[in-house]
């Protein structure tokens, strides 16, 4: 890789790095380090040897700049896991910045096209120093060309996850849902807070090692000498369990043992290594290993004496650790690190997912590396689908939202609470208006046991080559987000898709949009689809303007345009003058003279007449009856002129339509309705959000000042002969499209000149 000749000012000086930095073109595949001005951010690379060495106080400098109060970020945990772990084959990249680094990670290589992070089992988050995840988009100009992809594992969205923009470039994947309590208050509040099963339980158990008459001695240490001791007793407790039979318990001796060792020694140093124990009488019955960094605490692990299950050692133990941190850390936070279950979820006070991330150098290479993967699945017998044998799950097809379950019906509610599209009325009113004569409309839902866990409304498509599979929905969907439970994983996903291709037979392809990118459901749903051994490609469907963190009409004035404010005043002034009024329509006894207004503006407006022309009016009728609707009306001496459909329910204000007459364009009708209705969201209903649904449109941009994309997925499935044929045309299409694009500017260049 790369040779350096540094000593410990390597980072600070920058001139001193550049005369130090030697390439060695024969292990470096004989592409050359980039060098980039002094002066302009770039990444550099450091081959390490099984430890941090000068590095270690950069990174913790680095660390503290960012303000990331995380153990596992430490240096000494960091070089722990490479003195214990590394092979040799990792490497420090650096981003540095005009006069530090602004970033670090390290990576290792994983064949020759891709290179990942320095993951060990022992560690649940990567070496990972950034603010946001667009830094490393980069970080390809100082790895060998064949390189295509970098995998970031297991990064905590609250220490580097996020920010990343070119959406073609990346992917992400949702891979625990880990949790954390809040030391915030006190102990008492905490426990108010907790479920009264939680609660009741833990008394009981404590209840019964009181009748039992054995003595509870609940101990911290956070001494050398204790702290080694205390690992000891731990791995003898561990052993003796399911972990020991099974070959995968600390040993004392052993290489996890010996890692433990190290890094509890090396925390126990400034007192932030703690081993937490629970003894009945003379016996050790759980016992937990934690460190500690400034004001958070890591649970790494946590064991108990197995013949001691019915008085609940383990759950006892992590009640004292609360107690105990509430009284010496509080306005702390615990973290666990877990992929926590439902149970272990009832003790957080919050919960994130800890994501895997995957850059791509370019559009061909993520075209050529996720184009690959369906193909091996075919190939070779060792790579078969992941397969779930859990006879808990099951796919339910329902083909009428009528006939719907009260448990499925629950399901839709809450998808509908974050989005109103998902609603069993919007759902109603489209396959009434749009799809009646439709027979593939179909409602999946997969349990678990009795309990709906996931849902796909879709709708399936037949002609004599086959099936596919779509989500339901049509232009008129802005967000297409059914419900999936937090618990859901990839392979659960994979697991329903499978039994749908079952069920449907000679599926071809599926197709779902549009999408959130960076949500739950649209990552567990990539994911999923590659799990099922289906060929996924995400694409972009549209651009979505937004307003976030107004709390009133007149603040949003003060971020406007001057301009803007100026316009909004004299053309109001000019429609009063001439006969002008605004009107807003959110009862239902209004609705029939406010369905034929709109429809009268939007017949003289410039947009095309509606292809399902029963489906706004159903909508508008839905909506007034929800308590939904805010239409507003601009009349111009009696005659409706302008019209707005705007949709809030539950904390939000969603933008649906806009439209005004062609012949009075010049009385700005679209500005005044947009004003009312504003001001009446922010003022009166107290939206959080404004939401402008669809498209890049220029105007968006005078009342909005936040954008997001929606993509989609198509997945074609390979062991169909037109699903590999798709597969293979779209690989193809993507490997050409930068090629054919990069060729057209070449011909524009030429003509130019």
């Amino acid at each position: 890789m790369l040779s350096f000749e540094f000593n410990t000012s390597t980072l600070l000086s920058r001139a001193e790095f550049y005369c130090h930095v030697v390439v060695d073109r024969s292990r470096h595949g004989g592409a050359a380090i980039r060098r980039e001005k002094i002066g302009m951010s770039h990444w550099v690379h450091y081959q390490l040897k099984c430890s941090l060495g000068e590095f270690a106080v950069p990174w913790d400098a680095l660390l503290k700049r960012l303000g990331y109060a995380n153990p596992m970020l430490r240096s000494d945990f960091v070089d722990s896991l490479l003195k214990h772990f590394g092979d040799g084959s990792e490497a420090l990249f650096v981003f540095e910045g005009v006069s530090e680094p602004e970033a670090m990670v390290i990576l290792k290589p994983r064949g020759l096209l891709v290179w990942t992070t320095f993951l060990p089992s022992q560690a649940q988050i990567s070496p990972l120093l950034a603010r946001e995840l667009s830094a490393f988009q980069s970080i390809f100009t100082c790895l060998p060309k064949t390189v295509g992809q970098i995998d970031l594992l297991s990064v905590d969205p609250l220490f580097g996850g996020g920010g990343q923009s070119d959406f073609r470039l990346y992917s992400a994947v949702d891979h625990s849902l880990t949790m954390a309590v809040d030391l915030a208050g006190n102990f008492h509040s905490y426990c108010a807070g907790r479920s009264r099963k939680l609660i009741n339980n833990i008394g009981r158990y404590k209840g019964r090692v009181t009748k039992s008459g054995m003595e509870c001695r609940f101990i911290c240490f956070n001494k050398s000498d204790e702290i080694l001791a205390a690992l000891e007793r731990y791995c003898c407790l561990e052993s003796a369990g399911w972990k020991g039979k099974g070959g995968t318990a600390l040993v004392v001796g052993g290489e996890q043992h010996r890692f433990y060792k190290d890094l509890l020694n090396r925390f126990s140093f400034d007192g932030k290594a703690l081993v937490y124990e629970l003894w009945f009488d003379d016996d050790l019955v759980a016992s937990r290993l934690c460190v500690m960094h400034e004001n958070v605490l890591v649970a790494l692990k946590t064991t108990f004496l197995e013949s001691a299950s019915a008085l609940s050692p383990g759950r006892q133990l992590l009640f004292e650790v609360i107690k105990n941190q509430y009284e010496n850390n509080n306005g702390g936070v615990i973290e666990f690190y877990t992929n926590a279950t439902s149970d272990q979820l009832s003790w957080a006070t919050g919960q994130r997912w800890i994501g895997h991330y995957t850059l791509y150098r370019n559009e061909s290479f993520r075209a050529l590396l996720d184009g690959f993967k369906p193909f091996v699945s075919i190939v070779s017998t060792r790579h078969e689908p992941t397969k779930i044998k859990s006879p808990k799950l099951s796919v339910v097809v329902y083909s009428n939202f009528s006939e719907l379950p009260e448990a499925v019906i629950h399901a839709i509610f809450q998808a509908e609470v974050y989005n109103v599209e998902q609603g069993i009325d919007w759902y109603s009113n489209l396959i009434e208006t749009v799809f009646s004569n439709d027979q593939g409309i179909r409602i999946y839902a997969l349990y678990r046991g009795e309990a709906v866990i996931a849902m796909l409304p879709v709708r399936v498509r037949l002609d004599e080559f086959g099936k596919t599979i779509e989500a339901l929905g049509n232009f008129y969907t802005s967000l297409y987000q059914p419900y999936v439970s937090n618990h859901l994983s990839a392979d659960s996903m994979a697991f329903m898709l499978r039994e749908i291709m079952l069920l449907e037979q000679s599926v071809k392809y599926f197709k779902f949009s549009p999408m959130d990118i960076d949500s739950h459901f649209y990552r567990l749903l990539f994911s999923g689809v590659s799990q099922a051994g289906l060929g996924g490609f995400s694409y972009f469907c549209f651009g979505n303007w937004y307003l976030k963190g107004v709390s009133s009409f007149e603040l949003f004035l003060k971020t406007r345009s001057g301009q803007m404010r100026s316009t909004l005043k004299r053309t109001k002034k000019r429609f009063d003058e001439n006969g002008g009024t605004l009107e807003l329509v959110c009862d239902p006894e209004d609705i029939s003279l406010a369905i034929a207004e709109y429809l009268h503006v939007f017949k003289n407006s410039w947009k095309n007449d509606e292809p399902y022309p029963g489906f706004m009016p159903g909508l508008i009728t839905m909506l007034a009856k929800k308590g939904w609707l805010r239409l507003g009306i601009a009349r111009l001496n009696g005659e409706a002129i302008g019209a707005q459909l705007w949709i809030v329910a539950h904390g939000k204000a969603s933008i649906f339509k806009v439209g005004y007459h062609e012949a009075y364009k010049k009385y700005s009708v679209g500005h005044l309705v947009s004003a009312m209705l504003t001001a009446h969201v922010l003022d009166i209903d107290r939206v959080g959000e404004i939401d402008f649904l669809i498209g890049d449109d220029s105007y968006k941009t005078m009342w909005m000042d936040q954008r997001r994309e929606r993509w989609g997925i198509v997945a074609y499935n390979p062991k169909t002969f037109l699903g590999l044929l798709g597969w293979g045309r779209e690989v193809l299409g993507r490997l050409a499209k930068p090629v054919v694009a990069r060729f057209r500017k070449i011909t524009v260049d030429a003509h130019a000149a």
